[in-house]
């Protein structure tokens, strides 16, 4: 590791230290007047111990990939092929503005990272950054996604909410598809790990596919079908209540998968839902009044859908211009 980092001065630890997370915890108390944060800080990792120091002081794991690795660190982190990608990871993971959208509520938060809409958009290089998002999210691309999770996993780190999560969730996609190929899966389980939570599997479940919400026209706002189609897996049972719970999404337009699966968090007793989005589309995202009366571990049949109203939360600009920035090489 010297010969590809002769600036950084390395400091030997004992394995249970290392393994435990205390040096991570010994590195800011020593660098506390400089304000160093956890979101400052990153384990490059390629064994075990290194798996279990970021997981047990929940610290983002980089895997570097051009080293051998040992077993279990091989399915965790965030994947590095080469060493001189430290620096442009860097620069992704540095936080300026970390959210574009943020909405508040006593026992509820949204957020989006950019806003996702080219309707009035002239740069056709913005345009470009925003369809190739859209292509790693809708279409499963895998290029660039490490470095649009890495974008996330900054901006996670950088808001203190995030850490109080103990469930991690992602809204499944309108086709039953549950043995956990989806792209938001992948982004999820980084989140999770990173921040050291275990899981029970996916925290919803598509019982019964949905229309593709983009193909309806008059019933966009219509929450009925994605109530009767989807409900909570069951293996949280009794694991929920009390508990602060993050649903991620791929994209938030008009609301409809935080509010219903808001409503079923809450029906289940937990305290707290934040839902988190990669991108915003428009101005049309609403907040949902609704009611479940039956099980949600379970498919749903009875409920009732009150009013709604505009989620009219803050939008930065700034935020859109680091996204822009940090991501030029693919404008």
């Amino acid at each position: 590791m010297k010969k590809y980092f002769p600036f950084v001065r390395f400091q030997s630890c004992s394995f249970k230290t290392r393994q435990s997370g205390e040096i991570v915890q010994a590195i800011l108390n020593a660098n506390a007047k400089n304000d160093l944060k956890h979101s400052d800080v990153i384990v490059l990792g390629s064994c075990n111990a290194d798996l279990f120091m970021a997981a047990n002081s929940r610290t983002l794991l980089v895997r570097c990939d051009w080293v051998p690795l040992e077993d279990r660190i091989r399915n965790y982190g965030l994947p590095l092929r080469e060493p001189n990608g430290i620096s442009k990871l860097i620069e992704i993971l540095r936080d300026k503005e970390p959210w574009y959208f943020h909405w508040e509520t006593e026992n509820m938060e949204v957020f989006s990272l950019i806003n996702a809409g080219t309707i009035g958009e002239l740069d056709s290089g913005i345009i470009k950054l925003k369809e190739k998002l859209k292509s790693c999210l809708k279409d499963g691309k895998i290029q660039n996604r490490n470095e649009f999770i890495a974008y996330l996993l900054s901006s996670l780190y950088a808001t203190n909410s995030i850490r109080l999560v103990d469930v991690w969730g992602w809204y499944p996609s309108s086709v039953i598809r549950n043995e956990d190929n989806e792209v938001m899966k992948e982004f999820c389980r980084l989140a999770r790990t990173t921040f050291g939570r275990k899981t029970k599997g996916p925290l919803f479940v598509r019982h019964q596919a949905a229309s593709k919400r983009h193909f309806q026209k008059d019933n966009r706002m219509d929450p009925t079908e994605q109530i009767q189609t989807v409900h909570i897996n069951p293996a949280y049972r009794d694991l929920l209540k009390g508990k602060t719970v993050a649903v991620l999404d791929d994209y938030l337009t008009y609301g409809l998968s935080f509010g219903v699966a808001s409503a079923m968090l809450f029906t289940a007793g937990v305290n707290k839902v934040i839902g988190i989005a990669m991108g915003k589309f428009g101005h049309c995202a609403q907040m949902y009044n609704i009611q479940i009366d039956d099980d949600v571990y379970s498919p749903i049949h009875n409920f009732r859908i009150g009013g709604r109203g505009e989620m009219l939360g803050a939008t930065s600009s700034a935020a859109q211009a680091d996204f822009a920035m940090k991501f030029q090489h693919l404008m």
